[in-house]
């Protein structure tokens, strides 16, 4: 929580102790703004106010009467005024307000603060133990029984930043009072104090334009709005502080002490020439052409035309290519250019050349499947017959402070091990796979290693969500301090559920026949902005008589850096149905 404040605003003030111990604590020169909702003879009844203002006053504090806090830009001593700093100590409707009373409360003071609040201010919120709804509330209450204050801070477009214990000793003179409106104090045993902050607005994800050169000639091309952010984006720059290039600097640096270590300009194409019908491209093994994403060329395109994977042209071709020829691709990975690596005229044994950049594949909506990632991959057939897989482990483990454990496993065809992180102070995260090594026993042909980048930085320094490494928010950096682990700057998003179910449209030709999962999953994430943290497939089953098919999914909804609101989900799970039934013809149920 930032301790400075140019100018601080209280609301909802009873016997003004707290403003006046405050305002005593002051920097020089802060402007503080106490106010209550009572009129000013009300106010100066209880216990000990008229001298808590008269200190107020004395300090060059303004004090204002009648302040409604869920209307703070109707006041007009606070109309057109921005605030560093806007604190509410136990808000309470007054008397036996229930749950729902107060929650409504809490929801039009935090829409009143958007209007009030400075860009880089924050809101601070005083609850009693048990109340805000969240993890750090201890005991926890069920959700449907606390004040639920995140998911309503993120009406207001806030989300929160730091949860502190209710710690009043630096306030000579504070006693809470208007207990159920009475001269009763609240209960402080275990109140937190919820700070929160703006967070970036949600955007849709609208296509963009590409411009790339593809054999020797520049084109633009159409991205899908999915991984319309996420390209260009950077991070592996030299000196770049991301935690995805400070992995890769770091583990080729340890594995720089044991070999001689290349760094090569990557030369791998960023789009490419593929056939849409039968795509042959050298991957991993567990990346099929159906994970690959087409591009549709720009020049063909006109405003006002929907591009919707359904349509009848979802690649288009270049001008005057068939259907039968030819259309281009996004980077599904770089381990196609490995053979080019070997050809290389400088390619000698005992040297290990290292590629990275993005590539980008269709996969399922969920926690740690990544559609657009940063691989490394290295190549080299060093003299002792191979890249050891204990070198590797190695060099990976050297990467954390944090205790986690490292191994390099055999797979199933035997010329293929799987590199996996395991986090030991977390049992109940399972073991993650973050990439390939795939040797020739004999030392002839050069091994092949595939990292995920990403996923490493996310083990590394315990990132909890990927999402985040491709946040536009700047204070995501600004929690990030290797070897610590990562801090993050919004915590305990309320996550919110909804049910998709629909018949299949049914087989034959013809646009948006047959059923593509990928594709489905990519329209998600399209759709509401990667504010879908996971799809789960609950049911799926034929009826009977008419042989059709129905699905139906669970979408949990939880945003990593942007403040979702469940009226915001909610008009998401709407224009998805809406992009599903346009998309592929279903029939929604």
């Amino acid at each position: 929580m930032r301790k400075e404040w140019r100018s601080a605003l209280l609301v909802g003030e009873g016997n003004f102790s707290y403003s006046a111990a405050l305002c005593h604590s002051a920097e020089p020169g802060s402007l503080l703004v106490a106010t209550c909702f009572q009129s000013e003879p009300e106010a100066t009844g209880h216990e000990d106010t008229a001298r808590n203002i008269a200190r107020l006053l004395q300090a060059g504090a303004e004090v204002h009467f009648q302040v409604d806090c869920t209307r703070l830009q109707e006041n007009p001593a606070l109309k057109g005024r921005l605030f560093d700093r806007i604190i509410f100590n136990f808000p309470h409707c007054g008397r036996k307000a229930g749950v729902r009373r107060n929650r409504e409360l809490l929801a039009k003071f935090f829409l009143s603060c958007a209007d009030t609040l400075a860009a880089d201010g924050s809101v601070t919120v005083a609850l009693c133990s048990g109340q805000g709804g969240t993890a750090a509330d201890l005991p926890m209450r069920e959700w449907h029984n606390s004040w639920q204050v995140v998911a309503l801070a993120a009406e207001g477009g806030l989300i929160l930043t730091d949860v502190l214990p209710f710690d009043h000793t630096h306030c000579s003179g504070y006693t809470s009072t208007g207990y159920r409106s009475q001269e009763k104090s609240f209960r402080q045993q275990g109140a937190l104090t919820h700070v929160f902050s703006r967070s970036l607005p949600h955007k849709r994800a609208d296509p963009g334009v590409l411009e790339a050169e593809v054999e020797g000639e520049r084109r633009s091309f159409l991205v899908p709005g999915e991984l319309a952010d996420k390209i260009d984006r950077n991070f592996l720059e030299k000196d770049s502080k991301h935690p995805v290039n400070v992995v890769k600097e770091q583990l080729l640096k340890e594995l720089g002490r044991s070999l001689s270590v290349c760094e090569l300009e990557s030369e791998c194409p960023l789009v490419a020439r593929a056939c849409p019908r039968s795509v042959a491209i050298d991957l991993e093994p567990e990346v099929g052409p159906d994970a690959v994403y087409f591009l549709r060329g720009a020049e063909r395109l006109v405003r006002s035309e929907r591009l919707d994977p359904g349509d009848s042209d979802r690649f288009p071709l270049p001008p005057g290519a068939s259907e039968e020829t030819e259309s281009y691709r996004l980077r599904p990975s770089l381990t196609g250019h490995v053979a080019g690596v070997s050809r290389r005229p400088d390619f000698r044994p005992g040297t290990l050349y290292a590629l990275s950049g993005e590539v980008f594949r269709k996969r399922p909506v969920a926690p740690l499947s990544l559609p657009a990632f940063h691989q490394l991959v290295l190549v080299g057939v060093p003299r002792d017959g191979g890249l050891c897989p204990s070198l590797l482990a190695g060099a990976i483990q050297c990467l954390t402070s944090l205790r986690g454990e490292v191994t390099v496993e055999p797979g199933a065809a035997g010329k293929r091990w799987d590199v996996c992180v395991r986090d030991e102070l977390r049992p109940d995260v399972p073991e993650l796979v973050v990439g390939s090594v795939t040797a020739d026993r004999l030392g002839v042909a050069p091994s092949v290693t595939a990292l995920n980048l990403d996923l490493l930085a996310l083990w590394c320094y315990r990132i909890p969500d990927w999402r985040l490494l491709w946040t536009w928010d700047g204070r995501f950096l600004g929690g990030f301090v290797p070897p610590g682990p990562f801090s993050t700057f919004s915590l305990h998003p309320p996550c919110y559920t909804h049910d998709l179910s629909f018949w299949e449209p049914g087989p034959g030709p013809g646009p948006g026949r047959g059923w593509d999962e990928l594709e489905f999953q990519a329209l998600v994430r399209r759709a509401s902005g990667e504010a879908v943290r996971e799809v789960l497939l609950l049911e799926r089953f034929l009826h009977a008589e008419s042989g059709r098919a129905s699905r139906c999914y669970r979408l949990l909804y939880q945003s990593c850096d942007r403040a979702l609101s469940r009226q915001r989900a909610l008009e998401i799970q709407l224009h998805l149905r809406q992009e599903l039934q346009t998309t592929f013809r279903v029939v929604l149920r």
